[in-house]
C-alpha cells in the first residue's frame, strides 16, 4: 500500500516556513519526513517538491553548487523543467549570482540528467548533513 502524499506535502510546507524563519534543524527535521513520506509513494513528482526544498536548504547553508544540482533532479523527478514555479525561479536567480551562469548551469545539469532514481536518492537530504 502507498502512503498518502499529504504527509509529504506537510513536511515539504514545514520545510518551508522553517527555512523561511531561519530555522535550519528544524527544516531538515521536516526535509527527512518529508523524503521519507514521499519516498513511500513511489511518486516522482511529489518527490520533486522535498527536492526543490532541499535545494533551498542546501542554499541557505551556503551550498549553492549542490543546491543547482537539486534543482536539476527536481526537474528530472517532475519530467520537465518547471520556470514557473517561484521558488524554483528565485533559487534559480540566486543561485546563477552566486555560482556564474556557467556554474550554474553546469551544475543544474548534472542533477537533470540523472535517472530517475538517481535523481530520488539525491533528493535525500541526509546528503546535504
Amino acid at each position: 500500500m502507498r502512503s498518502n502524499p499529504s504527509r509529504t506535502l506537510v513536511g515539504s510546507a514545514r520545510a518551508s516556513l522553517c527555512l523561511e524563519t531561519g530555522d535550519l534543524a528544524g527544516a531538515e527535521k521536516a526535509l527527512e519526513k518529508a523524503y521519507a513520506a514521499a519516498s513511500e509513494t513511489r511518486d516522482l513528482p511529489i518527490l520533486s517538491l522535498v527536492a526543490v526544498n532541499a535545494a533551498a536548504y542546501a542554499e541557505a547553508r551556503g551550498r549553492h553548487h549542490e543546491s543547482a544540482v537539486l534543482l536539476g533532479a527536481a526537474s528530472r523527478l517532475r519530467g520537465g523543467h518547471d520556470r514557473t514555479d517561484r521558488q524554483v525561479r528565485e533559487l534559480t536567480r540566486r543561485g546563477r549570482a552566486a555560482l556564474g551562469e556557467d556554474a550554474f548551469a553546469a551544475a543544474y545539469v548534472k542533477g537533470w540528467h540523472l535517472d530517475g532514481k538517481a535523481a530520488a536518492i539525491e533528493a535525500d537530504p541526509a546528503h546535504l548533513a
